[in-house]
């Protein structure tokens, strides 16, 4: 039974650990934090630090673990927040990788570039069959 409870113990904390995740990434790509407050960001990290100290106290590894990465997490949103609020980071979104550019081995200065929703036609399969002498880039 105690094995269930400390396997319980541990996904209860995963889980608590990774719920910042999604935000964390939102403001990444977004840059958009101007609706997060330093205030809950700050007593979440100061709670973290202090259930880590408690922790420790006790000797309680996985209360140490669970709480470390978390305030960790938190520290770099807030560090993420500053920066986008005092326009250090630009508000842009960051998109994803959308082509492929091909350089050719024979004629560096010719470029060519492939856009990712082409992936799928037999063109791109068959390119190395075709232009042995094209490489990724």
């Amino acid at each position: 039974m105690v094995e269930y409870i400390n396997i319980l113990g541990y996904f209860a904390g995963f889980m608590s650990t990774t719920s910042s995740l999604p935000q964390i990434i939102k403001a990444i790509r977004t840059r958009k934090t101007q609706d997060l407050s330093y205030i809950t960001i700050s007593m979440i990290i100061t709670g973290a630090i202090l259930w880590t100290v408690y922790g420790v106290f006790l000797n309680d590894l996985p209360l140490i673990i669970w709480d470390v990465i978390p305030a960790c997490l938190y520290t770099s949103l807030f560090i993420i927040k500053y920066l986008c609020d005092n326009n250090y980071l630009k508000h842009k979104t960051i998109r994803p990788l959308r082509s492929i550019r091909i350089i050719s081995s024979k004629d560096p200065h010719h470029h060519r570039y492939i856009h990712l929703h082409h992936l799928h036609h037999p063109y791109i399969h068959n390119l190395h069959k075709k232009h042995k002498h094209i490489k990724h880039t």
